[in-house]
């Protein structure tokens, strides 16, 4: 009976408001017999638009296998054809619902080519609220390793990077949260194209919300924390990673987002091109009164982004002007 349920519900799913009924072959047995036991149990022939979410929240049923019977027919409904222009949104919805802590949902999306699509959904420049569904299914999606490895993932990259430049606000920190968890793959942050994500991440930074500022300081800190030549690309930039990084850390925004900076600021002084500048003598400063400050977690990131500088003969005297001693100790002893 938990599996005619489950049909019933998939039904329920199916018969949504775009007529799907060249994909309802993805159940088993005969479809005949199932609708007339729909009609039996009274199901709604033609659900609104919430009940596939209602009936997707019930977890039985959003993890079962029924469901990834549905899986490739919500993909191929991320194609954009005249006669369905709701259909997109509506797909996008359940899919994010299906990803969500469910590995072998996600899975079955990668098979059916569903980030081939959403990249190729995201080059047409959809509507905001659409552009932020695909970008929060591709953020989910990209918290697995193994689909950071598939072919498809790098591909991704060139259109988040589009989306930070051009799209909505939502869709733009939902990108940005989508390329921190890539850059956890070498091959993809090691690759040219990786490159292109600094200018937009940098003007996030300097115009964003502070929500949109943590993400997109965590996907800069992820892209050249380990790999300091990349920094290069953030001193060329135009406006200055460096200079917004100070503001920051002067400025009278959360104890967290000052530790975010710091850590920033600690991955860009490692370059030493970066560090003979005018921008980070400025940082000195505001560094170093978040040393005296109450005790935080800030506090770590601070002390290693001064070790850096004290590397520089002329910072290191600035900053023990300031009345800050970094032994060179200290950060590995933290």
């Amino acid at each position: 009976m938990v599996v005619v349920g489950e049909l019933f519900c998939l039904l329920q799913i199916l018969g949504q408001q775009v007529v799907l009924s060249p994909y309802l072959a993805v159940l088993d047995g005969d479809i005949s017999d199932l609708l007339e036991l729909s009609e039996v149990f009274a199901l709604v022939r033609y659900p609104g638009p919430s009940c596939p979410r209602e009936v997707i929240r019930v977890e039985d049923i959003r993890v079962g296998a029924t469901s990834r019977k549905a899986i490739p027919a919500l993909v191929d409904l991320l194609k954009p054809i005249p006669d369905r222009p709701g259909a997109p949104f509506l797909a996008l919805g359940l899919l994010n619902q299906l990803a969500k802590d469910c590995p072998p949902n996600k899975t079955v999306m990668v098979e059916s080519g569903v980030l081939e699509a959403l990249t190729k959904y995201l080059s047409l420049g959809p509507q905001d609220a659409t552009e932020e569904a695909a970008t929060d299914l591709l953020g989910i999606l990209f918290n697995s390793a193994e689909i950071r490895r598939h072919e498809a993932a790098f591909g991704a990259v060139s259109q988040l990077v589009a989306v930070l430049r051009l799209g909505g606000r939502a869709a733009r920190y939902s990108a940005a949260k989508a390329l921190e968890s890539l850059f956890s793959a070498d091959h993809i942050r090691n690759a040219d194209t990786a490159r292109q994500a600094v200018q937009p991440l940098v003007e996030i930074l300097n115009t964003g919300l502070e929500k949109e500022q943590h993400a997109a300081i965590a996907a800069l800190v992820r892209l050249l924390s380990e790999n300091p030549s990349r920094a290069l690309a953030v001193a060329d930039v135009e406006m200055n990673a460096v200079d917004v990084l100070c503001r920051i850390l002067s400025s009278n925004c959360s104890m967290e987002l000052k530790g975010d900076a710091a850590e920033l600021s600690w991955c860009l002084f490692g370059n030493t091109r970066i560090r003979s500048t005018m921008a980070a003598a400025r940082c000195v400063e505001p560094l170093v009164s978040l040393l005296v400050t109450e005790f935080s977690p800030a506090q770590y990131s601070v002390v290693c982004a001064l070790d850096k500088l004290v590397d520089d003969e002329q910072l290191a005297e600035l900053v023990a002007a300031h009345g800050a001693v970094i032994p060179s100790c200290w950060p590995s002893l933290w």
